[in-house]
């Protein structure tokens, strides 16, 4: 519990920067009947209107990646969310060995361990995770998909060398 309230105050330095609100959640039954899945969640902003949620777990334990995935389903079921960010505390206990999973664009886990890490990966993640969400939902005003799409994939591309960077360190 410790690491999760360390970690949702992070996200909720990150949230304030984009004028959203993390709200935390992890102690509070969400839609699912006696499931507390989901420790915190954002609404998504474009302007004043909600157009999405994205929901954070934070796991100070090792998990292999098909426990992930039950993570990230149950969360986004019992929080109503369709935008994911799992934190996993040390880097050793993520299922690849690698900082961060790219599960798909609206789903991604990162190995951020707060007494030594920088907030700058939570606030990469964050982003990229907050603008594939809404760019599902199809609420980006102004912005054409297809560039989001494009630059997305291409901090995707950087991300994983951020992986290859870890390994060789």
């Amino acid at each position: 519990m410790e690491y999760e309230a360390i970690v949702v105050k992070s996200i909720q330095a990150v949230a304030a920067f984009a004028g959203e609100e993390c709200e935390p959640t992890g102690n509070s039954i969400g839609r699912v009947p006696r499931n507390k899945m989901g420790d915190a969640i954002v609404d998504l902003k474009v302007g004043t209107a909600i157009y999405g949620r994205m929901v954070m777990e934070a796991k100070n334990k090792k998990l292999s990646k098909k426990e992930w995935e039950i993570e990230r389903d149950g969360s986004l079921e019992n929080r109503a969310a369709t935008g994911f960010i799992g934190l996993c505390k040390h880097a050793e206990d993520m299922p690849t060995g690698n900082r961060i999973i790219i599960m798909n664009p609206r789903a991604m886990v990162l190995a951020f361990n707060p007494e030594t890490d920088d907030n700058e990966l939570v606030f990469l993640v964050y982003h990229l995770v907050r603008v594939a969400t809404l760019s599902e939902s199809g609420t980006l005003d102004e912005v054409s998909a297809g560039e989001v799409n494009h630059y997305l994939a291409e901090t995707m591309k950087t991300l994983e060398s951020f992986d290859s960077i870890t390994r060789t360190a």
